[in-house]
């Protein structure tokens, strides 16, 4: 039974590892890919060439409002915001503004033909609700505002960690149900019963490279239940993965390049919470030995300016133990004493509890006292 324990521990240590050495390359690798993709598609556009994955301006249908749209997108400043948006997509600048401005374009101007645009919608879901990951400058300046006490500063970062727990639970379990469905398909048509389904519903399918839907009946049925249930979600993607040839790849509308990082992001970023694998990962994480704080190494850092604010932030995930003594119960932000002074501002307005800055770091303790001696 130890043996076992140890086991189920050693396997979540390791999962957290390729989640964090993996992870921010490939968000920045999902990034660059849309990036570029989308920039093909304005190219042909504002050259009146037909693009590889189907014009993204052309309207659906004769409605006053699409048409209006249209014309709004195929205007010169429709065409800037269309091409600046991949570029601070590729960046990581504004990623989320700019991914919804792109969610925009495809869903309300969607083109004619098959392409991968539903991967595209799937990609650009997870940056506008997650964020650009790590490898991105808005990660530096979250970083920054996190630590500083400019006003509204933590009920912002309050804000994003609401929107990372939800979001990204909602996100990871409509990633699975979505991607279920092809394998669904793959065993719906195995044994005669595609053709009772609507026409229409086919359109939301992710497309199914070739030996994926070389699938045996009883591997895709298998594949499907994992997948919806959340259950060793990362070996059936890694399983799906390995079936998808990346060699040849015809071009934008390929869909084996986007099909493959969809399944990375299952890879990489797990299930979700709303999973078997989420429910026993979580159970594990709390039937793990407690451990002895007492046997860390202890660290004390003098003063709660700018720079002790950063020493702790920067300890953060370390295993140590952390005091932070200072004479004051608040964090001054004094580059806006300024305004404090013209009476721009209140003085509550840059001064933030000490403590209110670290209550989601673990082994962080704030005393109130002067250093008498080292």
């Amino acid at each position: 039974m130890n043996n076992l324990r140890e086991a189920a521990r050693t396997a979540v240590f390791a999962v957290a590892a390729v989640r964090i050495a993996l992870g921010p390359w490939l968000d920045l690798g999902v990034r660059l890919w849309l990036a570029q993709a989308f920039l093909v598609v304005q190219v042909h556009e504002m050259m009146a060439a037909p693009a590889p994955a189907g014009r993204l301006s052309a309207p659906l249908g004769p409605s006053w409002w699409l048409g209006a749209l249209h014309g709004i997108m195929a205007s010169g400043p429709g065409l800037v915001v269309q091409t600046i948006c991949p570029l601070l997509l590729a960046m990581g600048l504004l990623s989320r503004p700019a991914a919804l401005a792109m969610l925009v374009q495809i869903a309300l101007l969607p083109g004619a033909g098959p392409d991968g645009r539903l991967f595209w919608t799937a990609l650009l879901l997870r940056v506008a609700l997650l964020g650009p990951g790590a490898l991105s400058l808005d990660s530096l300046v979250r970083q920054g505002a996190d630590s500083s006490a400019l006003p509204g500063s933590a009920l912002a970062g309050r804000a994003h960690a609401r929107l990372l727990q939800w979001g990204g639970a909602a996100y990871s379990l409509g990633l699975r149900l979505w991607l279920a469905v092809a394998p669904a398909g793959i065993a719906l048509a195995a044994l005669g019963m595609a053709g009772a389904m609507r026409p229409g519903a086919l359109a939301w399918l992710p497309q199914v490279p070739p030996m994926v839907a070389g699938l045996a009946p009883w591997a895709a049925l298998a594949a499907t239940s994992l997948l919806i249930t959340g259950t060793a979600t990362r070996l059936t993607a890694l399983g799906l993965l390995v079936l998808v040839p990346l060699g040849q790849i015809a071009g934008a509308g390929d869909a084996r390049l986007p099909w493959a990082l969809v399944l990375a992001v299952l890879v990489v970023h797990g299930p979700g919470p709303v999973s078997v694998d989420g429910l026993l990962g979580g159970w594990l994480r709390r039937r793990r030995a407690p451990v002895n704080r007492a046997a860390l190494p202890h660290i004390v850092v003098v003063g709660g300016g700018f720079g002790g604010v950063a020493a702790v932030r920067g300890l953060r995930g370390a295993a140590c133990r952390v005091t932070l003594l200072d004479k004051c119960n608040h964090h001054l932000f004094q580059p806006l004493l300024y305004q404090v002074a013209t009476a721009s501002l209140s003085p509550g307005d840059i001064a933030t509890p000490v403590r209110a800055l670290f209550r989601t770091q673990d082994g962080v303790r704030v005393l109130l006292g002067e250093v008498t001696g080292v």
